[in-house]
């Protein structure tokens, strides 16, 4: 007689975030800490890529072309050779890298559950390669799809709303990661529109709260009249910015615990989800 312990007759909303929940209070050792590292090295790359930024703005603010075409010629060259600093160009490709990073370690932790530090890095490692090309991928497929009328678009976020988890989680290839996801959520796509709609509300609203204190004054200072057009320019700290960075860690760490919840709940009501069968993957 199969076993009918771990199979739920549909899908529940209230049950997705209650486990979300439950996945995030058991995994605060490895996974947030994880998460925190991760984070910490995110926020300090956004700062040097600010403050380059705010250098180079504060440069042409500075110094504007001159009349003379032959030194204006040389005014342009310089620009472009602050453009092409390392710092400006290097520290959203390590946001970028470290963000993928964190998403293939969190999401294996979340599934493992009580996955260490060094599982979570282990795992971060090993599908760190997977994760981009299932992330390259992705973005091209939902864009074409927006393209078309913005409802295909829908559609496929819909159906790929678990790929990253059975791509975590399961043996089958980054092709075949889309494939599975699509075929776990058909026939609960609308409750999974409406818990992604409650999701996008709840981080919204909690990063508005949040966020706009912290850095809204900062915003402001460009709508402001400013004697030195200098001072328009936004300033943050290192401080604010390695906050903002947590903030946002901590919002993404969030949300990716909803989407393996998602993923329980669809194998849940599907083939019966053992949270045995997932530690057995990353044992």
């Amino acid at each position: 007689m199969p076993d009918t312990s771990h199979f739920h007759d549909s899908y529940s909303l209230g049950r997705v975030f209650s486990r979300a929940f439950e996945l995030l209070k058991n995994n605060l050792a490895g996974v947030g800490v994880f998460m925190l590292i991760l984070h910490l090295l995110m926020g300090l790359a956004t700062y040097i890529s600010t403050e380059a930024s705010r250098n180079i703005m504060a440069m042409t603010l500075a110094n504007p072309p001159p009349a003379n075409p032959a030194a204006n010629l040389q005014h342009l060259s310089a620009m472009l050779a602050a453009f092409e600093a390392p710092q400006y160009w290097l520290s959203p490709i390590a946001v970028f890298v470290v963000q993928l990073f964190f998403y293939a370690g969190a999401t294996g932790g979340l599934l493992a559950s009580g996955e260490s530090l060094f599982g979570c890095m282990t795992t971060g490692l090993r599908k760190f390669l997977p994760m981009l090309a299932l992330f390259i991928l992705w973005i091209l497929g939902i864009s074409f799809g927006f393209m078309l009328l913005i409802m295909p678009g829908v559609f496929l976020l819909l159906m790929w709303a678990v790929v990253v988890p059975v791509l975590v989680g399961e043996d089958v290839g980054v092709f075949g990661s889309f494939g599975r996801s699509a075929a776990l959520t058909k026939g609960n796509r609308a409750t999974i529109l409406a818990t992604m709609i409650v999701l996008m509300v709840v981080n919204m609203v909690v990063g508005a709260v949040i966020q706009i204190p912290l850095q809204g004054q900062s915003v402001m200072t460009m709508f402001v009249p400013h004697a030195n057009p200098l001072d328009a320019l936004p300033h943050f700290s290192l401080f604010s910015a390695i906050l903002s960075a947590e903030i946002n860690g901590a919002l993404s760490l969030f949300t990716l615990a909803i989407l393996v919840s998602i993923y329980r709940e669809l194998r849940a009501v599907k083939e019966g989800d053992s949270p045995d069968q997932l530690r057995e993957i990353f044992s």
